[in-house]
């Protein structure tokens, strides 16, 4: 038997698709590329890895004073060198807003040309163990803002190249304001 999602898992997933529908939205990119570049299949270290940019999405509820949550060296890293960026998604419950399977619905909407894109969307939902249940289903999102960082030099990051090698294992948080 599957478990439910914690809300955790909700926020994170409710903001990885807010970034593809507002990716998609903006036309920036084919929809299979999107859908292929979303790493949710895989223990990949960025949540979207395209041919050039990576980026990790951040979803909190906090407001100011926001801090993230870095789950291992390896996030915030490129192995292939691209440029790297975090999306941080600032999310508030709203009874105007939209639930996970809301949100799910209207993403699938936006595959209704391209039943492959669909498809790989719907496999890579059920390898992340999403189960439509009440938390999913009742439970309101508002998006309140979007701030995009450039992982450059000057971006505070404990990353393969920034820590010595025999250390390992890191979770750490970064205070964004």
């Amino acid at each position: 038997k599957k478990k439910r999602m914690t809300n955790e898992q909700i926020k994170g997933l409710y903001g990885e698709l807010l970034f593809i529908k507002n990716t998609c939205d903006e036309k920036k990119m084919k929809l299979i590329d999107l859908i292929e570049g979303w790493q949710k299949s895989g223990n990949k270290h960025n949540d979207f890895i395209f041919k050039n940019e990576e980026y990790e999405i951040k979803t909190t509820e906090q407001t100011k004073d926001i801090s993230v949550n870095i789950s291992s060296e390896f996030q915030l890293h490129s192995f292939n060198r691209s440029k790297v960026f975090m999306c941080v998604k600032q999310i508030k419950k709203h009874k105007k807003g939209l639930t996970l399977d809301q949100l799910i619905s209207k993403v699938k909407s936006l595959f209704a040309k391209d039943s492959l894109a669909l498809i790989k969307f719907t496999k890579k939902m059920l390898a992340y163990g999403y189960i439509s249940s009440e938390n999913t289903k009742k439970v309101q999102f508002h998006e309140i803002k979007t701030d995009l960082y450039e992982i450059d030099h000057t971006f505070p990051k404990l990353t393969l190249d920034h820590i010595p090698r025999q250390t390992h294992d890191l979770k750490y948080k970064i205070n964004l304001k």
